[in-house]
């Protein structure tokens, strides 16, 4: 296993992982979609534009997939980008003629959840961010999350960026455990239209 850094080749399993792990997730926002996964491609297409040095894969000698880990110095940059590369207008565009499946009642759920997370993240000062962590259940317990977020940190702090948060569910005491190790700590509470999340920081 190694960690390398993201090519166009991997988003579509990247984005077949993320679907797989955050079921539960998708399934709040949009139920029983099964075009779902072209919205998360898109998205993930995004992130590779947006920042192609920040999503790094974990993968075997055939370089399948195990696993990804996406880091951010500054999230402002990539919402900028959203619109100024013309995705937000492109994805709009893609979701009126029916390409996502997705119906006006879940749209307004999902961008009532990201107006509250830009809310929040334009009243903050920007820090560095771990995005989105996910690994194949098949290859869960072999150290591959680990590696994942020492490279993504590792990655981080190569780039000066010496405070970091993310976001992780109060149920989740698997990461909560992993990331304490780190010395993350928490530092408030907030919640979206799902639930509570407890913010943790690294660094001041």
């Amino acid at each position: 296993m190694k960690i390398i850094k993201c090519s166009l080749k991997h988003i579509l399993p990247v984005s077949d992982l993320f679907c797989r792990a955050f079921d539960d997730s998708i399934g709040f926002f949009v139920p029983n979609n099964f075009r779902i996964s072209e919205a998360v491609t898109d998205i993930f297409t995004l992130l590779h534009h947006s920042i192609p040095e920040g999503i790094l894969v974990a993968v075997d000698d055939k370089e399948t997939v195990l696993g990804y880990i996406v880091v951010t110095g500054d999230i402002r940059c990539l919402w900028k980008d959203a619109f100024l590369s013309g995705f937000a207008f492109r994805a709009l565009y893609r979701w009126l003629t029916g390409s996502y499946g997705i119906g006006m009642t879940s749209v307004i759920r999902i961008i009532r959840n990201k107006l509250f997370y830009m809310g929040f993240e334009l009243s903050t000062k920007p820090v560095g961010q771990i995005l989105s962590i996910a690994v194949d259940p098949c290859c869960q317990g072999k150290g591959i999350g680990k590696a994942l977020v020492d490279s993504g940190l590792d990655l981080l702090n190569s780039r000066g960026v010496d405070t970091i948060k993310l976001e992780v569910r109060p149920e989740n005491s698997a990461a909560l455990r992993i990331y304490s190790r780190y010395g993350f700590v928490e530092k408030g509470r907030t919640r979206d239209l799902q639930g509570e999340w407890i913010i943790m920081q690294l660094g001041e």
